[in-house]
């Protein structure tokens, strides 16, 4: 019987939890900064679309919220991303 294994670790004997969504945004924002920091906010931010839509999968509103990325030319914008992200978070079904 094979062990399958979904991206948040489920599944896997000794794997990870699922990380909360605070963390999960500070790494985001650490990840993001750090490539700021490294390449120049110029190249980083075109690059960290990409990265930060990753983030967003399997959020409520992760559609939205990954075009949002797209958009992304500062890293303000992430910060904005990111509480868009909370209020999507915080609405009840």
């Amino acid at each position: 019987m094979a062990v399958r294994a979904d991206r948040r670790g489920n599944g896997v004997p000794g794997g990870s939890p699922t990380p909360s969504l605070h963390e999960r945004f500070r790494v985001l924002r650490r990840h993001i900064y750090d490539m700021c920091e490294d390449k120049g906010e110029y190249i980083a931010m075109q690059q960290a679309r990409t990265h930060a839509a990753w983030y967003m999968h399997g959020l409520r509103g992760a559609a939205t919220l990954r075009r949002e990325c797209c958009g992304m030319l500062h890293f303000t914008d992430l910060d904005r991303v990111i509480e868009h992200a909370w209020e999507l978070q915080r609405e009840t079904r």
